[in-house]
């Protein structure tokens, strides 16, 4: 790696660990966003406690703050698979952001920002699957998973019949969607014991 992609890869985690959702809690109504609902700071508990705006907003932060640093990587960067790498850094921050004791979100609005300028189409698939899933059944954690299920699957298709996306940029892909199910482990284990929220549904924690 160059020195140029060792500092995007640094600064791609400290932006991705920036924990929008805390921040936008905090300013809108004081609260730790941790102690209530689901205690996570991603945009569906944003969504759930704070409302759809700011939950929105969180979602798009969040996919920002993945995607400028595949932007960057892209520009400056020299190998192929770096765009993907770094997005999976800022992604990796998001899941443990230094800020707030690594303590993060589970990582598909991050996803979906870096993604979506690495493998467009794959990305645009792998949304359309977590909608249906969503409107379906009313999980996010189920349509999350079932998104990053399918985009990995339609990008390893794309290399192997098209050539049009690099092995390592592949693997990385699939390490993180790995990390995206291990994320969701406390979703699993509530949907196993029927104690899983729907995405309309207030938490009993508020």
């Amino acid at each position: 790696m160059t020195k140029n992609e060792i500092l995007i890869a640094i600064l791609a985690y400290f932006l991705g660990a920036i924990p929008f959702g805390y921040i936008i809690a905090k300013l809108r109504s004081g609260e730790d966003i941790r102690k209530k609902g689901s205690g996570n700071i991603g945009a569906t508990n944003v969504l759930r406690t704070q409302g759809a705006f700011y939950g929105f907003l969180t979602l798009f932060l969040d996919a920002a703050k993945a995607a400028l640093p595949v932007y960057f990587a892209r520009h400056y960067g020299t190998e192929a698979w770096f765009p993907a790498l770094a997005g999976g850094v800022a992604i990796i921050g998001h899941c443990y952001p230094v800020y707030i004791g690594f303590k993060g979100g589970k990582g598909a609005a991050s996803g979906l920002g870096a993604f979506l300028f690495i493998a467009p189409i794959a990305t645009l698939i792998a949304c359309g699957s977590f909608l249906i899933v969503m409107f379906s059944f009313g999980y996010v954690s189920v349509g999350s998973m079932v998104g990053s299920f399918v985009f990995v699957s339609v990008l390893w298709a794309f290399h192997f019949f098209k050539k049009s996306y690099d092995l390592y940029t592949c693997i990385i892909a699939t390490l993180l969607a790995i990390l995206l199910v291990y994320r969701h482990r406390s979703n699993i284990k509530n949907l196993f014991e029927g104690k899983e929220k729907k995405i309309w549904e207030k938490d009993e924690k508020q």
